[in-house]
């Protein structure tokens, strides 16, 4: 782990360096910013082989061609790249269809949606991925109880992290863009409400992701998966070309993004053996309840009290706390709640010895 955190910040160094070298030179910028980019990328690369060759006795380089290997790589590749070009298609298609239709002001709304979305991920990636490899791992010994406890945790949990941090963002999100961008654009506070909702339908993915491409059999998931996010742009198009207004393609994904997610759901059951009625009852039901309890004063307030920066503090204080309680005593299983319960009390009591 260590030599992967120095080689990290070599890493973020070298990209630091590449914004100081841009404005010494009157060359193309973007040329002489794609050739650096990938410069660092061969040498971040050459660093890992250096660390493998000599660290690892394992690991060897040969000049050896094994079919099997390759085929399998190349279709696990190949697929992969499908999810990909997917995503990059629906994405910025979007962008090109909002274009096609509307003003530029649209587009920079969406921008600012992305940028809000991209922020709050972040929060949310780093306790994936230490999931990640548990889940890896426990599939790999065939311990496929262990991995689909797994599963349900890190995608109960991670949708909790998520509604902690985005609950009193929805709420108030044009009191939050007031105070970072101090003129909002047209169509932005929808946009961000829509997308975060979205990124919460997402956010159980990950775990799924993860146990299908540890099983290695990831064609049938990526493609299937790949087609219903890409039917977001016919959709779209048809929706803006019959007038409706722009915040539709948004209300077009969240609801593709529900399809999609039923898919991986059923796809991700079959293909790493767990029960579609443990995932609906431990994961699914769990976070319905949780959402509804943990929303709702939240709610309430919102539509009560009118606009305005008290009303922006004690909407985010509630509905934090909202959601912490109602995880606590809603979206935890017995277990779960149990050992919070025996953590809380040990830190109580270590405390009360301190204070002796």
């Amino acid at each position: 782990m260590s030599a992967f955190a120095y080689i990290s910040i070599v890493e973020a160094v070298l990209k630091l360096l590449i914004v100081y070298i841009l404005t010494l030179f009157d060359f193309d910028r973007l040329i002489t910013y794609g050739a650096l980019m990938l410069t660092v990328q061969l040498t971040i690369r050459f660093l890992y082989t250096l660390y493998c060759n000599h660290y690892l006795s394992e690991v060897k380089f040969t000049w050896r061609i094994q079919k099997k290997t390759v085929k399998k790589i190349s279709s696990f590749a190949g697929s992969s790249v499908l999810g990909n070009i997917s995503y990059i298609s629906y994405t910025q298609g979007l962008n090109i269809m909002l274009g096609m239709f509307y003003l530029p002001v649209v587009n920079a709304a969406r921008g600012i949606a992305m940028q809000v979305q991209g922020a709050v991920l972040s929060f949310v990636s780093s306790f994936q991925t230490a999931i990640n490899p548990q889940i890896t791992k426990t599939y790999a010994v065939g311990d496929l109880k262990v991995m689909h406890d797994l599963i349900f945790r890190s995608s109960r949990f991670s949708f909790y992290l998520l509604m902690c941090v985005t609950l009193p963002l929805i709420l108030e999100t044009s009191t939050v863009l007031k105070l970072w961008l101090g003129i909002v654009p047209d169509y932005t506070v929808i946009f961000v409400r829509l997308i975060l909702l979205t990124t919460w339908i997402n956010s159980i993915a990950n775990p799924l992701i993860v146990s299908v491409k540890a099983s290695g059999k990831v064609w049938q998931y990526e493609s299937v998966v790949a087609i219903i996010l890409l039917l977001v742009l016919p959709i779209s198009y048809v929706f803006l070309y019959i007038g409706f207004d722009a915040w539709i393609v948004f209300v077009v994904h969240l609801i593709m993004e529900v399809v999609a997610q039923t898919a991986r759901i059923t796809i991700s059951s079959r293909l790493v053996g767990f029960l579609l009625h443990d995932y609906i009852k431990l994961v699914l039901m769990k976070i319905l309840y949780t959402c509804f309890v943990g929303s709702l004063i939240p709610l309430i307030l919102y539509w009560c009290l009118p606009e305005g920066m008290a009303t922006f503090f004690i909407i985010s204080v509630v509905s934090v706390l909202s959601s912490i309680i109602s995880v606590y005593f809603v979206g935890l299983t017995k277990e779960e709640f149990y050992y919070f319960n025996n953590k809380i009390l040990s830190l109580l009591r270590k405390a009360a010895q301190i204070n002796r």
